[in-house]
């Protein structure tokens, strides 16, 4: 027996709606007025029993079914586009832009156990530091970005939830010289401004004339390499501090972290969504090794605890 489908011009209307968060620019899209989608959008919730969007004055915002029916009827579509599409050949290709700390600590040492997995799908990496070049969206399929998740031009998905600690090389200072009153001889190690080390400071209950001194550097992987030398102690979080902490060349010197609601997100532009089966299979694996950063750390804290 046929399994009974919602309808087609349903999801169609609504994964245009979801795509823009806009119903005019789904009309438009569309070809259709507005009030034509909004009835198609209708239809579906009622299809699915769940509210998809949420309906403002002049304005709608997807909720969290939404979003999740929205990135699977999106797939659905591309799968059925791939499939009757002649593709141009056997190689697909996808652009990335990728925050550069993230890129070279995180993403480099992974990207050997994908490209293993689908070796069909050709990768482009552009490693950026200044975040306004994504404005651009018609260069780049996917992003990984380092922000507060508040982009309207672009769909986005959080990758990580976000801890900073204070990380310095084996040896070079710890938890009893904490208690012994011996952190005034630290040399900090600042990534941009003091920011961070004001915070942790202030935290310690030491005096925040402490957080004005030391190097500063405009690079987190900079503020590593500075304290796997020995150079002083620096902050990190837990996207870039893993295979340091894992080999032993960085240690956590006390049990002291801040959660940060900033983090890395995926994104990708609105006008083309997960277009592809390559950018949905990249998006897809970045989540499942994330999942694995994170129980690495769920256990890494919880030993540490002991």
């Amino acid at each position: 027996m046929m399994r009974r489908l919602p309808p087609l011009n349903a999801m169609r209307s609504f994964e245009v709606a979801a795509r823009y968060e806009n119903l005019t620019k789904a009309a438009e899209e569309l070809g259709v007025t507005q009030s034509a989608v909004s009835k198609q959008v209708s239809i579906l919730e009622d299809y699915l029993g769940k509210q998809l969007f949420i309906r403002k004055q002049r304005s709608i915002e997807i909720t969290d079914d939404g979003r999740f029916y929205s990135h699977a009827i999106s797939a659905c579509f591309n799968n059925l586009a791939n499939k009757f599409l002649e593709p141009s050949s056997d190689n697909q290709k996808i652009t990335i832009f990728a925050d550069s700390d993230f890129t070279q600590l995180w993403l480099f040492a992974r990207l050997p156990a994908f490209e293993k997995r689908h070796p069909n799908i050709e990768i482009s990496i552009s490693s950026v530091t200044d975040l306004s070049v994504i404005n651009d969206a018609e260069v780049f399929d996917l992003a990984v970005v380092w922000g507060k998740g508040d982009w309207d031009s672009f769909l986005f998905d959080p990758l990580f939830t976000n801890v900073v600690f204070p990380v310095c090389a084996p040896g070079y200072f710890s938890q009893e010289q904490l208690e012994d009153g011996c952190f005034h001889e630290v040399n900090l190690i600042h990534s941009r401004n003091k920011h961070w080390w004001t915070m942790f400071v202030n935290l310690l209950g030491e005096d925040t004339k402490l957080a004005k001194k030391g190097k500063v550097f405009n690079q987190t992987s900079l503020c590593l390499a500075a304290a796997i030398r020995g150079d002083g102690m620096t902050i990190a979080g837990e996207v870039t501090a893993q295979q340091f902490l894992e080999d032993g060349s960085l240690i956590i010197p006390f049990a002291v972290r801040l959660p940060f609601r900033d983090s890395y997100y995926i994104l990708t532009p609105r006008n083309k969504g997960f277009d592809s089966d390559p950018v949905w299979l990249f998006r897809d694996w970045l989540i499942e090794e994330a999942n694995g950063n994170q129980k690495w750390f769920d256990k890494y804290w919880s030993d540490f605890a002991k």
